[in-house]
């Protein structure tokens, strides 16, 4: 008895069993992708899909597996996942709502520390932000707005055009309107609110918000736990990818009361990420890279396609038409011509490693701590009351406006951000942040019944542990060095390496940033406030310490205008404590070479040029300025005080304000205009343990001045060409001014100019001096690079007194000259140096046994002393000219001193302490004991010396005996032109 029933039955449960085991989960995850998908497309126009679904009710929890979400702005994918609903516990973790209506601290902190009742886990989840419909929506809006008031006052010349934009326009506020309609629940985007569109909300609308409120709040709070998580923006318009990611993350999506009773509730969420990195990858799909692909294959195309072209040419006689190859080598104008061949092939060189300064990692931390809080707006009630100051702008939100905020907290994290960052920074909030060129409207005042807007969004970045942040740079000053060693190597292509600013900071340190959301008359506000403790920065110079203080703060202003292509006036307060500094002057190159750096590759077309101009103000307190005089500039320890000399300023006080305008479009030249003060400035000499100063000497001092000041400014050329040179101008003034005028001074003052504005700007180890100046040194001449900077100074002191040591290591023994005013005009140029000096009538005395030289200087005006000689004014004038570059040595050197009528009368001993001061000078200028030794270079240079004095009346007293010696105008002139009689002549 064979039963067909029987098998129909067993095969029929077979298949149930098999289905019901592998593939009813994916039955069900069709059922529910239908479903959602329906509901989706017909309300968001976004597609849903999952590929199984699978409820386990004893466990609480469902799971999913394969989610997509997709719409026209963002796709969401999750590998697997599951909701777990707990409900064996017994106190689940109440909401923040309820603790705070409760008032129980206790129970709040206790709270917190429970489980929540609903928990998400996912493995695998991945969002992909590709587009931001609404604010090109908006902008269109703007523009249609903006051709309908143009068809007012304009003849409809263009109908036709005009009404095929007009449509274009009228389909993109449908979708604008449309997307506006299927996003009100979602959370509030960050935008500028130009206009109020906001109405009464209708009784059943408000009844159906509050069900739909009562029904979310019965799931919160929800805690989500993701392993594998990465977030990616970008599409093919971009030339990079952002992509953060992280490898485990922890998350609660909460709800609590609002800041104002007005509103209606608060939503928190917040998120901690574990392994987070956030980098800027190269988008291999970008419309550009895949043009310059295509374009190569074209033209390799076409290079094979001209060889046949020209063999048939030969063949028939025929001359083909011009090939697109051949077009694209047309006419491109007078550019090209503006410069020589060499610097054309240099910038062919530098053109192939152009982005060498790019760091795809920006962001890299173990832990980081993500919180938002927006409240639900509610509506504006019948009696208003203003808007406090600092939660933005009044416009008529009765009170506080609803909150906005964003808090993120970084551990232990390095930052990467320069100006190639900065760049791609630009393209994305271009693209999803994007302008309309347009001027705004401001704001309207909200009236009774209508919702209350959003009026601020504040951004709070804590940092804990010890955080870095690095710039790395392009260094456009070293471009013509690194094309010449292109050429000597006959290489195109090298890895260069690039420049880097690094500044490390502890714990406690904080970023707060506040931007208004609505736009008034004034324009927008924005402004930043950073606050960095314990901050050491460093630098790709020498790798060492460049600037040490114990608080950092940072104060901007970066708000824009009304009219969307005026004037921006940025304003950014620096605030400093306890400051070292240690400069050199390839420091200074390297940061005008990341001003011009951020300020590169930026193709800004006319009709879309916003000028800037920027404001700079440092306030320091105890600071120490330190700047290497070390001979040749030869830095072994940077920032070492046991193995380097500095000339040292110190001070308590010290103001320093910049400014920057950006307000020409594509400039060949820029002027950075600044003013320096200080109410007291102490200059101090500081040697090593190693020189026989630091042994014998008994004092450092160097001098002191009172309101100093300087002003100056430095113009700069955008471009690194040899013809363009870059110009400093500085006035300096002070009043009560105490110097030692020694042999340490005129040493110290000539390695400052080598050092900052001459020969040897550019340190070098001791190990690279000695490889220069061994014998039989392969030493390669210096490329021909940018010329020197030009220096015009003028300094202003007035109630001046010059110390004139007569002792070799001592100031307790010193001829003290005072002078109401001292006038100095400096002009350094690479081909000449001008210098005017003018003295007032000057007295001087000898001081024996000064115990301090600083307070004796300080009450040295209070007292009144007989002088031992008086001269009525000193005139100095010097000029010397200097040959080629780069060694630029001076062959002519013509010195002129006049002085007025020398009177006074005094002793031998004066005249014996004037002979002690000049063997001190001569032999602490030299400081053989101290220097370097080296061959001295032989410069066959052209000396001329002019000394003119109107009168001398002097008279000497020695015990009873008295000797005047008078004189009328005296003349000395020394030359030491050789000749065929003479070798020097007097």
């Amino acid at each position: 008895g064979f039963s067909w029933l029987y098998l129909v039955e067993l095969v029929a449960q077979g298949l149930i069993a098999i289905l019901f085991l592998f593939y009813w989960n994916r039955i069900l995850g069709a059922l529910v992708s239908a479903a959602l998908r329906l509901f989706m497309w017909q309300y968001y126009d976004a597609y849903f899909s999952v590929q199984s679904v699978h409820i386990s009710f004893l466990a609480g929890r469902i799971f999913f597996k394969n989610v997509q979400f997709i719409s026209k702005d963002e796709a969401i994918s999750i590998a697997q996942g599951h909701l777990t609903w707990r409900y064996w516990i017994k106190n689940p973790r109440k909401s923040r709502q309820e603790l705070e209506d409760s008032h129980n601290e206790d129970a709040s902190a206790a709270a917190n520390s429970q489980s929540a009742r609903f928990v998400i886990h996912l493995l695998g989840f991945e969002v992909f932000i590709f587009n931001r419909s609404a604010a090109f929506a908006e902008i269109a809006q703007i523009l249609k707005q903006h051709n309908s008031a143009s068809d007012d006052t304009k003849l409809s010349t263009d109908s036709e055009s005009l009404a095929s934009d007009s449509d274009i326009l009228s389909s993109l506020e449908e979708d604008h309107n449309s997307f506006s309609e299927k996003k009100a629940f979602s959370t509030p985007e960050i935008r500028i609110e130009t206009d109020s569109n906001t109405h009464p909300i209708s009784p059943a609308s408000r009844k159906l918000k509050n069900r739909t409120r009562s029904f979310f709040m019965k799931f919160l709070p929800v805690e989500i736990k993701v392993k594998k998580s990465a977030v990616m923006v970008g599409n093919t318009t971009t030339p990079t990818l952002a992509i953060a990611q992280s490898s485990t993350s922890e998350g609660l999506l909460d709800i609590g009361n609002p800041a104002n009773s007005l509103d209606a509730y608060s939503l928190f969420r917040s998120i901690e990420l574990n392994s987070f990195l956030f980098s800027l990858k190269p988008n291999v799909d970008h419309i550009q890279t895949r043009l310059h692909v295509l374009q190569s294959q074209a033209q390799l195309f076409a290079k094979s396609r001209t060889i046949w072209v020209r063999l048939w040419s030969a063949i028939t006689g025929r001359r083909s038409q011009p090939s697109e190859v051949a077009l694209s080598n047309a006419w491109k104008g007078l550019s090209r011509y503006l410069y020589d061949e060499e610097e054309l092939d240099n910038d062919f060189l530098l053109s192939q490693n152009k982005e060498y300064a790019q760091s795809s990692t920006v962001i890299d931390s173990p832990l980081v701590k993500i919180a938002t809080r927006y409240d639900v707006p509610g509506q504006v009630p019948k009696y208003t009351k203003p808007t406090p100051p600092g939660y933005g702008p009044d416009v008529g939100n009765s009170g506080t406006p609803p909150a906005f905020d964003l808090s993120v907290t970084f551990h232990n994290s390095t930052l990467h951000y320069g100006p190639w960052a900065d760049r791609q920074r630009e393209v994305f909030q271009s693209f999803f942040f994007p302008s309309s060129y347009s001027d705004p409207k401001p704001h309207r005042i909200l009236v009774t019944g209508d919702t209350r807007v959003y009026t601020q969004f504040s951004v709070d970045v804590a940092f804990e542990g010890t955080n870095i942040l690095r710039i790395p740079l392009r260094e456009a000053s070293k471009d013509l060095k690194v094309a010449s060693e292109l050429k000597e190597k006959n290489e195109h292509r090298i890895k260069r390496p690039y420049g880097w600013i690094e500044a490390k900071f502890e714990t406690s340190s904080s970023l707060r940033y506040k931007q208004s959301n609505v736009i008034t008359s004034k324009g927008t506000a924005a402004n930043f406030d950073l606050s960095l403790l314990d901050v050491e920065i460093r630098s790709s110079v020498n790798h060492g310490l460049l600037l040490k203080t114990d608080k950092f703060d940072i104060n901007g202003d970066i708000s824009s205008p009304l009219k969307w292509n005026g004037l921006h006036s940025w304003i950014f307060d620096f605030s400093l404590d306890n400051v070292q500094l240690f400069l050199l002057r390839e420091h200074v190159n390297l940061f005008t070479d990341l001003v011009t750096d951020f300020g590169s590759d930026k193709i800004v077309q006319y009709a879309t040029f916003t000028p800037f101009e920027y404001f700079f103000n440092f306030n320091c307190s105890k600071y120490e300025l330190f700047f290497s005089v070390n001979e040749y500039n030869v830095v072994d320890v940077p920032a070492s005080l046991s193995d380097n000399h500095f000339a040292v300023f110190r001070g308590n006080e010290l103001a320093f304000n910049g400014y920057l305008p950006q307000k020409r479009i594509r400039a060949l030249h820029n002027s950075f205009s600044f003013e320096l003060t200080s109410p007291d400035v102490e200059v101090t000499s500081h040697t090593p343990d190693w020189s026989s100063l630091s042994s014998f000497q008994d004092s450092s001092y160097i001098g002191r001045m009172q309101n100093f000041s300087i002003n100056g400014k430095y113009t700069y050329s955008t471009i690194s060409l040899p013809q363009e040179t870059d110009t400093l101008c500085l006035d300096v003034d002070s009043s009560q001014v105490s110097c030692v005028v020694g042999g340490t001074l005129l040493r110290l003052f000539a390695q400052l100019k080598d050092n900052y504005f001459g020969e040897y700007i550019h340190f070098q180890t001791l190990d690279e001096y000695m490889e220069k100046t061994r014998p039989n040194a392969d030493v390669k001449p210096a490329p021909v690079t940018k010329p020197g900077t030009d220096v015009l100074l003028t300094l202003s002191f007035d109630n001046a007194r010059a110390i004139l040591p007569t002792r070799l290591y001592s100031l307790k023994d010193a001829i003290i000259a005072s002078f109401p005013y001292f006038l100095l005009d400096l002009r350094f140029y690479n081909f000449y140096m001008d210098m005017m000096c003018d003295i007032g009538p000057a007295s001087l005395k000898f001081f024996p046994n000064i115990l301090n030289v600083d307070s004796f200087c300080k009450n040295y005006a209070k007292e009144n002393h007989a002088e031992d000689m008086f001269i009525d004014g000193i005139t100095v004038h010097s000029h010397r000219m200097f040959g080629l570059p780069p060694l630029e040595p001076a062959y002519v050197c013509d010195w002129s001193i006049e002085l007025g009528t020398i009177s006074g009368s005094t002793t031998p001993q004066f005249f014996s302490q004037l002979g002690q001061v000049k063997d001190s000078l001569l032999y602490r200028q030299d400081d053989t004991e101290n220097s370097i030794f080296s061959d001295p270079i032989e410069l066959h240079d052209l000396n001329i010396l002019n000394i003119s004095i109107a009168s001398i009346e002097i008279s000497i007293t020695l015990d009873d005996y008295t000797v005047e010696f008078s004189t009328s105008s005296i003349s000395l002139m020394r030359f030491d032109l050789s000749n065929p009689q003479y070798d020097k002549r007097l």
